[in-house]
């Protein structure tokens, strides 16, 4: 049974790990938005997101398989803590809301550049 995922980092459509989603076949990509998370510049290389009320965060949503999944929690270092996956309601650019999951960055932000959302999804250049 395929699920939903947010991603909005490397992941995106022509980011460096994109290529995992195009070879797992997941059907996508469906702008969309993530309510009452902020988006941080958490190394030079990569983003995290974390709760934070009032701030959003653009991305893209995916339908993976349970394998696809399990591929992408290893790649995001849920096992050791890196990241930890969430099930959230997100809405898509023509305004369904529906479940996603997402990965939440599971460290603090001290020192972490917040994306402003004019510079999102990830990568946006102006």
């Amino acid at each position: 049974m395929a699920v939903n995922i947010f991603v909005y980092g490397t992941l995106l459509q022509g980011g460096s790990n994109h290529h995992i989603l195009q070879a797992g076949e997941g059907r996508g990509p469906v702008p969309a938005a993530l309510e009452d998370y902020a988006l941080y510049q958490v190394t030079p290389w990569y983003p995290g997101i974390v709760p934070k009320p009032g701030r959003k965060v653009l991305g893209e949503v995916y339908e993976v398989s349970p394998e696809l999944l399990t591929r992408l929690d290893r790649l995001e270092g849920v096992d050791v803590g890196l990241y930890r996956r969430e099930l959230a309601t997100v809405k898509t650019d023509d305004g369904r809301q529906i479940e996603a999951f997402v990965y939440v960055w599971n460290s603090g932000t001290n020192g972490a550049r917040e994306v402003p959302l004019k510079k999102q999804p990830w990568g946006k250049e102006s």
